[in-house]
């Protein structure tokens, strides 16, 4: 049997057996102190019967039971001792720590001799070599305080450098390849089409579409703000803002009190005629005009409103780019889909007709088997990818479907010059988000907001003063008495001031709620303008990847031109080369799809955060219809709604109205 450590042989005599259970307990205790054992024990072969083995047996697991029993009380570390609730280990011991440390540890070899002395298994700290472990590990050496930190330095406050970035903006009057180049056509249709109408036999026929049923990119700008729901909870929000802003101006104005009470009254008193008793019917009036001439808290809490106000209406111009921009995505990422999904119905139809080809070649003998399996896998990989872009294409429509309402049956392809221009470099760019982005001056004014009802925390520690004009009349009051008639203008200060701090603890919570605002801001400017580095980048590399993409898309289609004209002929070269350049034909052209939309979408992020993408429905020729009157939301184009001011409409270009479809 081969030796191992920590490991007994089995023993087939007595005597060896006892021996190893005799070991056995030393054995475990080393372990638990850091200690190995390696034991090796020769066998011998001895032959014995198999009821003096089974009696050995039975003798040798009591004495086996009570050693380990024996072996687990000597052990030590489960029990408390002086220095286990130590802190760490960053700090030197003091004098009474180190004698405290060595007062139990000398306890405990003393127990552990007295234990051995018995006849008991030492503990496994009595042991030189248990000693010698815990006095190398057990007490390490103290951490070194190291020096002062390095400080490093804070960068600066966004908007305060000199715009540092002076990458330029790439030269789109340069480029024309568009999607509708790529395409062939400016129309594309947009189809119902269901995953159960794919059939790889049948050709591609190009639907023809109207223009006037065509939607453009403007329209459907255009026709998502009118619908979109974000744009009735904005208009919603800054509504309940200018109300609440004439709320708190209203508190500035008089404020008219007017008490009218009359009822029986029985009186009761010395004073009283006749006889100290009276039942009479009294009645008063009172009538008071008030007006604050001096009450910071109000004037402060007005201010207050009206930077919410302004907030709001920001909040309103953020949502609108927000709309545009997820409308613009929309139809860009559909047409993208509608185009690919096209060029995989062509590359499967390629795939089928060089099928047809081995087919026949190898029902004859010339091609060979491989040869055929070979390119019907390649069908079927073609219709797998043709099935997977019909789901994104129905994904993409589906989407356009949420933004606005509306379920399109042709599309006008979009182009890059649809949309505005970006300045001349990527610094003014930052510049111009810093100082116009919607969100931005959101938060600003919330901080202004926030400023103001601080300062209205503090004047609350101040007096109130004011006007009042008042009117009182009476009769029968406190017993039957003639009418009396009272008027006074009176002079009125007021002084309300909590006991408790309730104003010093407003102020500091006013002071918090500031500091929040203020590092939201921050949080949120470096956020934007990362994003427009992250987009800036992204329209650079995509106007790049558009000149070697159409590059590679040429080089291409004249491969696939020469291989459609071999198999007119009827005589492939290779038939591996044929099936490469169909399926680098599609890759290419899939690839140059994509880098258009992208391109056009990273400079629609760019513009969204500029504030200047909602611009696009300026050129719109379709809108979405006035809401009914029955309808449970209100007209956004109502004139009792505030509104963002909207650009003229182009006189020259016809409305078209487009009809909601129905919930």
């Amino acid at each position: 049997m081969k030796n191992h450590p920590l490991s007994f042989a089995l023993l087939n005599n007595a005597a060896a057996a006892q021996r190893a259970h005799a070991l056995r307990p030393l054995v475990l205790a080393l372990c638990l102190s850091g200690c190995g054992l390696t034991v090796s024990a020769q066998t011998t072969e001895t032959t014995k019967t198999v009821d003096s083995s089974k009696a050995t047996s039975t003798e040798n697991l009591r004495t086996l039971r009570e050693r380990t029993r024996e072996s687990i009380e000597a052990v030590r570390a489960d029990q408390p001792g002086a220095l286990d609730n130590a802190r760490g280990l960053g700090a030197n011991l003091n004098p009474t720590q180190m004698n405290q440390r060595a007062s139990v540890w000398q306890g405990r070899a003393q127990a552990a001799s007295a234990e051995s002395a018995s006849g008991k298994p030492p503990a496994p700290a009595s042991t030189p070599e248990g000693l010698r472990y815990l006095e190398t590990i057990q007490w390490p050496e103290p951490r070194q305080a190291r020096g002062s930190k390095r400080l490093l330095p804070r960068p600066a406050a966004l908007g305060t450098e000199e715009m540092p970035r002076m990458a330029y903006t790439p030269d789109f009057s340069r480029q024309r390849l568009t999607l509708g180049v790529v395409a062939g056509r400016v129309l594309i249709d947009l189809p119902q089409q269901e995953l159960s109408d794919l059939n790889p036999q049948t050709e591609v026929v190009r639907v023809e579409v109207n223009s006037d049923d065509a939607l453009s990119l403007p329209d459907l700008v255009n026709v998502g703000l009118g619908y979109s729901p974000v744009m009735d909870q904005a208009v919603a929000q800054l509504d309940a803002a200018i109300n609440r802003s004439k709320q708190a101006r209203a508190d500035l104005l008089p404020r008219l009190t007017v008490r009218y009470s009359e009822g029986p009254e029985n009186s009761k008193g010395p004073n009283v005629q006749p006889n100290g008793a009276n039942k009479h019917v009294t009645y008063s009036e009172s009538v008071r005009l008030t007006q604050p001439l001096f009450n910071l808290p109000l004037v402060s809490d007005w201010m207050t409103e009206l930077s919410n106000e302004r907030s709001a209406n920001w909040r309103l111009q953020a949502a609108q780019e927000s709309v545009a921009l997820a409308v613009t995505q929309a139809t860009l990422n559909l047409a993208a889909a509608r185009l690919v999904l096209e060029h995989s119905d062509e590359q499967l139809v390629n795939f089928s007709r060089l099928l047809d080809y081995v087919q026949s070649r190898a029902q004859t003998g010339v091609a060979s088997t491989a040869d055929l399996e070979r390119t019907r896998s390649r069908v079927l990989l073609a219709r797998q990818l043709r099935i997977d872009q019909q789901g994104n294409y129905k994904n993409a429509l589906l989407e356009l479907q949420r933004l606005t309402g509306q379920s399109p049956t042709a599309l006008k392809l979009p182009y890059l010059n649809q949309l505005p221009g970006l300045p001349s470099t990527q610094g003014e760019m930052r510049r111009m988000v810093w100082n116009q982005s919607f969100e931005l001056r959101a938060l600003r004014s919330d901080i202004e907001a926030q400023k103001l009802s601080l300062a209205s925390n503090q004047y609350r520690m101040l007096p109130v003063v004011g006007i009042s004009l008042e009117h009182d009349a009476s009769r029968n009051v406190r017993g039957d008495n003639p009418r009396q008639v009272d008027q006074r203008l009176m002079g009125v200060m007021s002084w309300d001031v909590s006991l408790g701090g309730k104003e010093v603890y407003g102020i500091s919570a006013a002071a918090a709620e500031l500091d929040n605002r203020q590092a939201k801001l921050t949080e949120q400017g470096e956020r934007v303008m990362q994003l427009v580095d992250a987009d800036f980048a992204a329209l650079q590399s995509a106007t790049l990847r558009v000149t070697a993409g159409q590059a590679e898309q040429l080089a291409t289609a004249v491969v696939v031109s020469s291989v459609n004209e071999q198999l007119r002929i009827g005589r492939i070269g290779s038939l591996l080369e044929a099936l490469d350049a169909y399926e680098r034909n599609f890759a290419a052209r899939q690839r140059l799809t994509q880098t258009l939309a992208q391109q056009m979408q990273a400079q629609a992020q760019l513009l969204a955060r500029m504030g200047l993408l909602s611009d696009l429905r300026d050129g719109a020729q379709a809108e979405m219809a006035p809401r009914s009157a029955t309808s449970p939301v209100a007209d956004p184009a109502s004139p009792a709604v505030p509104q963002v001011p909207a650009a003229p409409a182009v006189p020259a270009l016809p409305s078209v109205l487009v009809t909601p479809l129905p919930n």
